[in-house]
């Protein structure tokens, strides 16, 4: 799983570089949102799975 924080970096080198054009940073900011919620989706599973394993038993 891809760190978020990796494409807000790449985005500050594309800047620096002037790259940095309004559809790639659109990519890169989509990138980081979907980033962000698989992230929360896997806490969200992992917490699911502690619970069932807490009721299961």
């Amino acid at each position: 799983m891809t760190d978020p924080i990796i494409f807000l970096q790449l985005a500050k080198i594309a800047s620096a570089r002037g790259k940095l054009n309004r559809t790639l940073k659109r990519v890169y900011l989509m990138n980081y949102v979907r980033a962000v919620k698989r992230q929360r989706a896997a806490a969200v599973t992992a917490t699911q799975e502690k619970h069932l394993v807490k009721f299961a038993i």
